[in-house]
């Protein structure tokens, strides 16, 4: 499902020049809401993730093929 051109100019609208933060959490709900946010031209500041040891196996075998993840210290 992709957003709808009204969806697209709203969100950008909304946010304004705040700072995003996104806690993505490898689901397919938080998947789907940086997939939306890129329709939107939404570029996070900074993404998150934290391995709690408690996802299934396959969620993070697609978490590792889906993001480049950059740890800055």
């Amino acid at each position: 499902m992709s957003l709808t051109h009204r969806q697209r100019h709203l969100l950008p609208a909304a946010l304004g020049d705040r700072l995003m933060a996104v806690c993505y959490g490898a689901g397919v709900d938080s998947t789907a809401m940086l997939v939306a946010r890129k329709q939107a031209g939404l570029r996070p500041d900074i993404i998150t993730f934290a391995d709690l040891s408690a996802e299934k196996p396959p969620t993070l075998r697609g978490e590792d093929n889906a993001l480049d993840i950059r740890v800055v210290a």
